[in-house]
């Protein structure tokens, strides 16, 4: 097995090289900074593979990372370095000159227009920023920008109420039905169907829930098996949790945990129902990927490599 490093997904065996067996790590040392390294392994037959992080490990955007480098059914991978998944924090300048680095094209901000305006995208030069509301107006601002009816003394919440909280929360993971994320999924995919806009980043506020399914959505497209894709889901629990911690921790005294936590997190169930709700809605996966306009076979040649 031979490895290739260089910074660029699409070079093919990159001047620096290891030499590796057949199984088990090799490690790789003297790489100079640069945005991001892609490593290529050459095994002595068979088409080789291109990998990297999927993380990009930016303080700044904690749940960044590339939607690349799963493994679909058929024994293809998913090419990196051409979609990235992360929540709408302040990128400080030296992550953003990373992004603008990296090439990236578009991004698609997926949240509603109070959202985009109150939390507006940094510019990454070279690309171009496109809002596209997946849910319409967003329940939460439109709550609390309601004309007030007057003060109310807070209460606590019922079982009932605290039930409601946590199916709320299952909602917000299912944004496949009604004619809104039809038609708004259907604009998103075109973007990313063309190549002209990759590299693309595609995210709403945290980054999990809208995306979320746009990335479950995008994967189970191209091959990957459910339980990775359910894996790829569940780990913004992970990248997410320092800043979760610190939003249960500021919100203690006002809220009880249980009613934001399900808010602040991903669970299997979550992205269950909603390929439940596409099953219900459409009878088969293919059948959804059509009505947003997407032909399954296309997708996967254009996104997969040997």
């Amino acid at each position: 097995m031979k490895v290739y490093a260089g910074t660029d997904p699409e070079t093919s065996a990159p001047p620096t090289r290891w030499i590796g067996k057949s199984t088990g790590s090799v490690h790789v040392t003297g790489l100079e900074p640069a945005p991001r390294w892609y490593f290529e392994l050459v095994p002595a037959k068979g088409g080789s593979l291109v990998t990297a992080d999927h993380s990009l490990h930016f303080e700044s955007v904690p749940n960044l990372r590339d939607i690349g480098g799963y493994r679909t059914s058929d024994g293809k991978w998913v090419k990196v370095g051409q979609l990235y998944r992360p929540t709408a924090s302040t990128v400080v300048d030296a992550d953003n000159a990373t992004l603008q680095a990296l090439g990236i094209k578009l991004v698609c901000d997926l949240r509603d227009r109070h959202r985009a305006f109150v939390e507006a995208d940094k510019e990454i030069p070279g690309s171009t920023n496109e809002a596209i509301n997946i849910i319409g107006e967003d329940p939460l601002v439109a709550q609390l920008t309601r004309p007030s009816r007057g003060a109310t003394r807070p209460r606590r919440r019922t079982a009932r109420e605290r039930q409601g909280r946590e199916a709320s929360g299952r909602r917000r993971s299912q944004p496949v039905s009604g004619t809104i994320p039809l038609a708004q999924y259907k604009v998103f995919f075109s973007r990313i169907e063309d190549p002209n806009n990759l590299p693309t980043v595609m995210h709403c506020s945290a980054g999990k829930d809208r995306t979320g399914w746009a990335s479950a959505a995008i994967l189970t497209a191209l091959g990957v098996p459910k339980s990775t894709v359910m894996q790829d889901y569940l780990v913004s629990n992970d990248y997410l949790k320092a800043k979760n911690d610190k939003t249960l921790s500021q919100t203690a005294a006002l809220i009880d945990r249980s009613l934001i936590e399900p808010v602040l997190t991903v669970r299997k169930e979550y992205l269950d129902a909603s390929f439940s709700e596409v099953k219900a809605k459409y009878k088969t996966f293919d059948k959804y990927l059509a009505a947003v306009g997407v032909t399954k076979a296309a997708s996967r040649s254009s996104r997969t490599s040997s």
